[in-house]
């Protein structure tokens, strides 16, 4: 079992909360209604209407808003038998870095076993949430972790009723996630399997650095007929391997977009973070982590794959921390890198007397390095969650605005999503979609 750490998750849900004063002002789901407006005599047969939806349906429950198009109703539901002095079960509405926790409890129907807590959310919301119990109430072995809120000790779960699920990576462990989405949001077609059609391949190896004095492991992945071909092809590196095998399916979304012909056949190399400690001090502007990459790690790749010396068509990307160490290494080595993809990039992040880093909001250190020097020949793809927070919103947009003014080709977004590898699936594809040219006819 996990204890909560702020920095294992950044969930930022920017969430409007509607209590039950404020019902006549949304679209409640007429089967709760249903059940308000029941007598004692047909009370039974609304409730069990509600659990017949929720078998077919799943959890939450969606319902359009008259009027507001552009959002949802959102209907968390948990079917708990009314005990004497229980303790409520609670919806995880957000985490921030800082350590802001809220837990929303859930709203018994009176005289029923249905308990339910809703919210309004963007229509093109894609989001994680977990559901909790006060410690000692109903230790669950699923549980992910535990963490501290109101006075109590929490622990947290997946929705066993969740529309959608999958494995999150925390800490390099696979952990069960709950999840939903909105009709609007981004659709994510190549997201499974297809087999009818050629998979590429995954190697890995590990690489010890002399520059880092450490060891990790390195996974590359190559297209289908990679072997029949002798052309050199474009490059991505990638961080967080652990994430992006575990959490974002990163072999079999190329696969897709590779046979579709959204992107040129490419090779792949997933860097791994050796764990959290390193992690922090290696993708934070670390210009010896960038020397590892460029002059330990590139060559061996070089070495072994069949990959392009061209810096137009070598991709370095990340998520996070990862993505301020991407837009680090174009800084530093663009003769490398021509391109870079950065979701939810760190740039909060600046280095401080000491050598640590530092959280101060919206510091945005290295989009003022790039302020001060002549433009370098880079394209960038910068992504950052509208619900991740000030911290994280300020200096992505400074970013923009100074890569603007520099008139580097950019293309930015703001998803309605979270810090979280369940929307960085989605930024991988439409940065790469937009950095990497479609093959020729």
């Amino acid at each position: 079992m996990k204890t909560f750490a702020s920095h294992a998750l950044a969930l930022v849900a920017l969430l409007t909360w509607v209590s039950s004063a404020t019902a006549e002002h949304s679209a409640e789901v007429p089967e709760i209604t249903a059940i308000r407006s029941a007598t004692p005599e047909t009370r039974a047969a609304a409730v069990a209407a509600l659990w017949s939806a929720v078998e077919k349906r799943g959890t939450p429950l969606l319902e359009s808003v008259p009027g507001q198009p552009e959002q949802m109703r959102t209907t968390f539901l948990w079917r708990q038998t009314e005990t004497d002095n229980e303790s409520n079960v609670g919806l995880i509405a957000s985490f921030a870095p800082g350590g802001s926790r809220q837990v929303v409890p859930f709203e018994r129907l009176p005289g029923t076993d249905v308990m339910q807590t809703s919210l309004l959310v963007d229509a093109r919301a894609r989001y994680r949430y977990y559901l909790a119990w006060p410690r000692g109430r109903n230790d669950d072995p699923q549980a992910v972790w535990r963490m501290q809120a109101n006075g109590l000790t929490y622990e947290l779960f997946a929705d066993p009723r969740s529309q959608h699920r999958y494995v999150d990576d925390f800490d390099g462990a696979p952990t069960p996630t709950s999840y939903f989405e909105g009709p609007s949001a981004p659709a994510e077609a190549w997201l499974q399997p297809d087999p009818s059609i050629a998979a590429g391949a995954v190697d890995t190896f590990e690489i010890t650095s002399a520059i880092l004095n450490n060891r990790r492991r390195v996974s590359v992945y190559t297209p289908p007929g990679y072997a029949r071909s002798s052309k050199r092809l474009p490059l991505l590196v990638l961080f967080d391997r652990e994430g992006y095998l575990l959490s974002v399916p990163t072999p079999t979304i190329l696969d897709n977009l590779i046979t579709d012909g959204t992107l040129p056949p490419l090779v792949a190399v997933l860097v791994s973070a050796i764990d959290n400690t390193r992690r922090s001090e290696e993708l934070a502007a670390n210009a010896q982590f960038a020397k590892f990459v460029v002059d330990e790690l590139l060559p061996r790749v070089r070495k072994n794959y069949r990959v392009t010396r061209d810096p137009r068509l070598t991709v370095v990307a990340g998520s996070s921390l990862g993505g301020l160490s991407s837009a680090y290494l174009g800084y530093l080595h663009p003769e490398t890198f021509g391109n870079v993809l950065s979701l939810s990039g760190s740039y909060w992040w600046h280095p401080s007397a000491d050598g640590e880093h530092s959280t101060a909001q919206g510091s945005g250190w290295l989009p003022h390095q790039y302020a001060a020097r002549p433009r370098l020949p880079l394209r960038f793809y910068l992504a950052v969650g509208s619900a991740e927070g000030e911290p994280m919103l300020a200096p992505n947009r400074l970013f923009r605005d100074v890569l603007t003014a520099k008139g580097n080709p950019l293309r930015y977004d703001e998803f309605q999503g979270d810090h979280s590898y369940l929307n960085w699936r989605n930024g991988l594809v439409e940065g790469l979609s937009f950095l990497l040219p479609r093959p020729s006819p």
